[in-house]
Protein backbone atom coordinates (compact mmCIF):
# COMPACT_ATOMS: atom_id res chain seq x y z
CA UNK A 1 0.00 0.00 0.00
CA UNK A 2 2.54 2.33 1.23
CA UNK A 3 4.39 1.64 -2.67
CA UNK A 4 1.06 2.90 -4.05
CA UNK A 5 1.51 6.25 -2.49
CA UNK A 6 4.78 6.86 -2.95
CA UNK A 7 4.36 6.12 -6.52
CA UNK A 8 1.26 8.79 -6.31
CA UNK A 9 3.63 11.60 -4.46
CA UNK A 10 6.46 11.64 -7.26
CA UNK A 11 4.01 11.70 -9.48
CA UNK A 12 2.21 14.51 -8.46
CA UNK A 13 6.09 16.44 -7.76
CA UNK A 14 6.59 15.79 -11.58
CA UNK A 15 3.16 16.94 -13.01
CA UNK A 16 3.61 20.25 -10.44
CA UNK A 17 7.54 20.45 -11.95
CA UNK A 18 6.08 20.23 -15.40
CA UNK A 19 3.48 22.89 -15.41
CA UNK A 20 4.05 26.16 -16.14
CA UNK A 21 3.19 28.82 -12.73
CA UNK A 22 -0.24 29.61 -12.82
CA UNK A 23 -1.18 33.51 -12.92
CA UNK A 24 -2.77 33.66 -9.16
CA UNK A 25 0.33 32.22 -8.42
CA UNK A 26 2.07 35.12 -9.92
CA UNK A 27 -0.50 37.72 -7.75
CA UNK A 28 -0.22 36.05 -4.39
CA UNK A 29 3.89 36.24 -4.88
CA UNK A 30 3.92 40.09 -5.84
CA UNK A 31 0.85 40.74 -2.96
CA UNK A 32 3.21 39.00 -0.35
CA UNK A 33 6.39 41.05 -1.79
CA UNK A 34 4.26 44.05 -1.61
CA UNK A 35 3.28 43.45 2.00
CA UNK A 36 5.80 42.53 3.11
CA UNK A 37 7.31 46.53 1.87
CA UNK A 38 4.99 47.96 3.26
CA UNK A 39 4.30 46.92 6.71
CA UNK A 40 7.57 48.12 7.89
CA UNK A 41 7.49 51.94 6.81
CA UNK A 42 3.59 51.68 8.16
CA UNK A 43 5.38 50.64 11.39
CA UNK A 44 8.17 53.21 10.90
CA UNK A 45 5.28 55.86 9.92
CA UNK A 46 3.61 55.18 13.23
CA UNK A 47 6.45 55.30 15.36
CA UNK A 48 7.64 58.72 14.01
CA UNK A 49 3.69 59.72 14.83
CA UNK A 50 3.90 58.68 18.48
CA UNK A 51 7.22 60.51 19.18
CA UNK A 52 5.98 64.01 17.60
CA UNK A 53 2.93 63.59 19.46
CA UNK A 54 4.64 63.12 22.60
CA UNK A 55 7.04 65.73 22.13
CA UNK A 56 4.14 67.71 21.65
CA UNK A 57 2.03 66.67 25.28
CA UNK A 58 5.94 67.23 26.83
CA UNK A 59 6.03 71.00 25.69
CA UNK A 60 2.41 71.82 26.60
CA UNK A 61 2.67 70.42 30.08
CA UNK A 62 5.67 72.27 30.54
CA UNK A 63 3.91 75.23 30.13
CA UNK A 64 0.78 74.89 31.37
CA UNK A 65 2.91 73.64 34.46
CA UNK A 66 4.73 76.72 34.23
CA UNK A 67 1.03 78.96 34.11
CA UNK A 68 0.17 76.97 36.79
CA UNK A 69 3.16 77.55 38.86
CA UNK A 70 2.92 81.46 38.29
CA UNK A 71 -0.49 81.45 39.31
CA UNK A 72 0.31 79.63 42.41
CA UNK A 73 3.25 81.85 43.22
CA UNK A 74 0.70 84.96 42.69
CA UNK A 75 -1.93 83.37 44.76
CA UNK A 76 0.61 82.42 47.53
CA UNK A 77 1.65 86.00 47.33
CA UNK A 78 -1.99 87.78 47.38
CA UNK A 79 -2.82 85.60 50.23
CA UNK A 80 0.20 86.78 52.32
CA UNK A 81 -1.05 90.59 51.44
CA UNK A 82 -4.69 90.19 52.55
CA UNK A 83 -4.71 90.12 56.62
CA UNK A 84 -6.63 87.76 58.58
CA UNK A 85 -9.74 88.31 59.89
CA UNK A 86 -8.70 87.94 63.28
CA UNK A 87 -5.89 90.70 62.59
CA UNK A 88 -8.35 92.85 61.34
CA UNK A 89 -10.11 92.69 64.53
CA UNK A 90 -6.92 93.20 66.56
CA UNK A 91 -6.47 96.22 64.40
CA UNK A 92 -9.73 97.76 65.07
CA UNK A 93 -9.17 97.18 69.08
CA UNK A 94 -6.52 99.24 68.47
CA UNK A 95 -5.72 103.33 68.38
CA UNK A 96 -4.72 103.95 65.07
CA UNK A 97 -3.19 107.02 63.57
CA UNK A 98 -4.95 107.23 60.15
CA UNK A 99 -3.32 110.70 59.61
CA UNK A 100 -0.25 108.12 59.23
CA UNK A 101 -1.79 106.18 56.42
CA UNK A 102 -1.24 107.44 52.84
CA UNK A 103 -3.84 107.91 50.33
CA UNK A 104 -2.71 104.67 48.15
CA UNK A 105 -3.18 102.32 51.40
CA UNK A 106 -6.51 100.68 51.86
CA UNK A 107 -8.10 101.82 55.36
CA UNK A 108 -8.77 98.11 57.33
CA UNK A 109 -10.78 100.36 59.74
CA UNK A 110 -13.74 101.36 57.48
CA UNK A 111 -16.54 98.65 57.71
CA UNK A 112 -17.86 99.43 54.33
CA UNK A 113 -15.66 98.63 51.20
CA UNK A 114 -14.32 101.25 48.97
CA UNK A 115 -16.77 102.38 46.73
CA UNK A 116 -15.89 102.71 42.80
CA UNK A 117 -17.85 105.22 41.02
CA UNK A 118 -17.91 102.89 37.60
CA UNK A 119 -21.13 101.20 36.95
CA UNK A 120 -20.78 97.47 36.09
CA UNK A 121 -21.51 95.18 33.17
CA UNK A 122 -24.12 94.69 34.27
CA UNK A 123 -25.87 97.44 34.80
CA UNK A 124 -24.77 98.60 31.82
CA UNK A 125 -26.05 95.96 29.93
CA UNK A 126 -29.62 96.38 32.00
CA UNK A 127 -29.84 99.90 31.08
CA UNK A 128 -28.59 98.91 27.30
CA UNK A 129 -26.70 102.00 27.50
CA UNK A 130 -23.69 99.92 25.97
CA UNK A 131 -23.75 96.60 23.51
CA UNK A 132 -20.62 93.73 24.23
CA UNK A 133 -20.24 89.80 23.56
CA UNK A 134 -19.80 87.70 26.17
CA UNK A 135 -17.17 88.66 28.92
CA UNK A 136 -16.29 86.25 31.44
CA UNK A 137 -13.38 87.00 34.12
CA UNK A 138 -11.89 83.75 34.53
CA UNK A 139 -9.04 84.77 37.17
CA UNK A 140 -8.82 88.12 38.43
CA UNK A 141 -5.18 88.66 40.30
CA UNK A 142 -4.77 91.92 42.34
CA UNK A 143 -1.31 92.99 44.05
CA UNK A 144 -0.33 96.05 45.60
CA UNK A 145 2.46 96.17 42.89
CA UNK A 146 0.98 96.90 39.30
CA UNK A 147 3.68 94.74 37.10
CA UNK A 148 2.36 91.68 39.14
CA UNK A 149 -1.60 92.73 38.69
CA UNK A 150 -3.17 90.60 35.51
CA UNK A 151 -6.53 88.80 34.39
CA UNK A 152 -7.73 85.92 31.98
CA UNK A 153 -11.02 87.39 30.02
CA UNK A 154 -12.69 84.66 28.28
CA UNK A 155 -9.47 82.56 28.43
CA UNK A 156 -6.95 84.98 27.37
CA UNK A 157 -4.65 86.35 29.65
CA UNK A 158 -4.32 90.85 29.80
CA UNK A 159 -2.69 93.24 31.87
CA UNK A 160 -3.42 96.98 32.24
CA UNK A 161 -3.26 99.19 29.04
CA UNK A 162 -3.76 96.34 26.99
CA UNK A 163 -6.75 95.70 24.47
CA UNK A 164 -9.08 92.56 24.43
CA UNK A 165 -9.65 90.93 21.35
CA UNK A 166 -13.16 92.45 21.69
CA UNK A 167 -12.02 95.91 21.65
CA UNK A 168 -11.79 96.62 24.99
CA UNK A 169 -9.17 98.25 26.83
CA UNK A 170 -8.03 97.40 30.19
CA UNK A 171 -7.84 100.58 32.12
CA UNK A 172 -7.47 99.44 35.67
CA UNK A 173 -7.23 95.98 37.61
CA UNK A 174 -8.27 96.72 41.34
CA UNK A 175 -9.44 94.50 44.14
CA UNK A 176 -13.20 94.26 43.45
CA UNK A 177 -12.64 93.56 39.56
CA UNK A 178 -11.42 95.16 36.29
CA UNK A 179 -11.79 98.67 34.78
CA UNK A 180 -12.41 98.02 31.39
CA UNK A 181 -13.31 101.24 28.40
CA UNK A 182 -15.23 100.61 25.77
CA UNK A 183 -16.64 103.35 23.23
CA UNK A 184 -15.14 105.90 26.07
CA UNK A 185 -17.44 104.25 28.53
CA UNK A 186 -15.56 103.10 31.66
CA UNK A 187 -17.26 100.04 33.14
CA UNK A 188 -16.57 97.00 36.20
CA UNK A 189 -16.31 93.68 35.33
CA UNK A 190 -16.43 91.26 38.63
CA UNK A 191 -15.67 87.57 38.97
CA UNK A 192 -18.94 86.38 39.44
Amino acid sequence: MSFILDALRKSEKERQRNTAPNIADNSTRMLSNKSSVWLPLVAILLGVNLIIISIEWYINSKENNSILDTLNIQKDEFSKELPKIEDISEINQENINLDSVSNSEINITSKEPKLIDVPTLAELSLDEAIALPTLNLDIHVYSQNSNERFVFINSTKYREAEVTREGLVIDEINPLGVILKYENRRFLLTRE
